[in-house]
């Protein structure tokens, strides 16, 4: 029987587009995301790049594609200052100082702020790995440049190649996520946090499916990735996989853009899980689906109830809820390995 999925709602969300130029170079960046990390070795125009962006020099052009912001390049010796007096302001940050990045009190700044847009410049040799602050994997760049041009690209590239048979299906989740994934496969377990997950791959030293919000994953990434070399394993990511509830946001039953997100949205929370967390929840206040971080996950899950139990109910579908869901969406050939059937 054909399903009845809703219409997808298209958000006119933008990212923030800058763009600086020089007498002998342009640099054309996008952030994404509230936290942007750009690592790698010297010499390729990172420092530039602060300099130019706090330049004053007539003959550098800055423009950033939503005016309301400008640049703040933040001087080490007064950083917590500059951040604090414009937590109420619309501003780019930008550090080239690890140490500030890795304190607890940047963190807790950071957490606090709503408005503001943070670029972390670090070298390839620094140790970048900390706890404190939740980064998007796709979050953190590397310079590139041809010429005069630089701009960003991924410093995490993905191999698209087919999961072997076998691997272990580890969630970071241990509440919601967890019981939809268990439903699903009854060998799923929990790592209980993103960190554990490293503590089960030197464990268990087995090729594993990680099932691990990938939103919040950039801080850790490179343990990860030492921890499954020493294990000498495969791990396995789904890049489109950004969280539990963005999973949910992004299925067929709610049919949201995520490509872009407004300034005001993409700055409210440290974290797009947080971002994705929050607008569920406001998408299904007060309706038979309602969801919480705890709470029950049947309705994303079970084929839906009669039709006259669920007279109230926006999202009813007919059929099976998962192929409904996840059926020609980015997580399809995730769902139909976990469930061990095409969708």
């Amino acid at each position: 029987m054909p399903f009845e999925r809703p219409k997808r709602k298209e958000r006119m969300y933008q990212m923030l587009d800058i763009e600086i130029k020089s007498r002998h170079l342009q640099y054309k960046l996008t952030l994404q995301t509230k936290l942007t990390i750009i690592r790698g070795m010297s010499g390729v125009g990172k420092t530039t790049f602060r300099d130019l962006a706090g330049s004053t020099a007539k003959n550098v052009k800055k423009k950033i594609s939503d005016p309301a912001y400008d640049f703040v390049v933040v001087q080490n010796n007064r950083w917590n200052e500059e951040i604090e007096d414009n937590l109420e302001r619309k501003k780019i940050f930008i550090i080239d100082d690890l140490g500030v990045c890795c304190s607890k009190l940047f963190a807790e700044l950071v957490k606090r702020d709503k408005n503001n847009f943070y670029i972390i410049v670090t070298r390839d040799e620094d140790c970048w790995g900390t706890n404190l602050l939740p980064i998007e994997l796709s979050s953190v760049m590397q310079m590139r440049t041809s010429g005069k041009c630089h701009w960003l690209e991924p410093w995490y590239t993905y191999s698209n190649i087919p999961i072997k048979q076998g691997v272990m299906l580890i969630t970071e989740d241990k509440k919601s996520g967890y019981r939809f994934f268990k439903s699903l496969n009854a060998n799923v377990i929990s790592s209980d946090g993103k960190d554990k997950c490293i503590d089960l791959i030197s464990t268990y030293k087995r090729d594993a499916l990680l099932l691990v919000d990938t939103a919040a994953l950039g801080g850790i990434f490179d343990m990860l990735l030492e921890a499954a070399d020493a294990a000498k394993v495969t791990l396995y990511i789904c890049s489109s996989y950004k969280s539990f509830e963005y999973m949910l946001l992004r299925s067929h039953m709610f049919d949201l853009d995520f490509n872009t997100l407004p300034n005001n949205i993409l700055c409210s929370e440290i974290s797009l899980e947080r971002i994705a967390t929050r607008i569920l929840r406001e998408e299904t206040k007060g309706t038979p689906y309602s969801y919480t971080k705890s709470g029950n996950v049947d309705c994303f899950i079970k084929d839906c109830c009669p039709k006259r139990l669920t007279s109230a109910c926006d999202k009813r579908n007919v059929g099976d809820k998962i192929s409904f869901l996840f059926k020609d969406t980015e997580f399809e050939s995730l769902i139909s390995y976990i469930c061990g059937r095409k969708l």
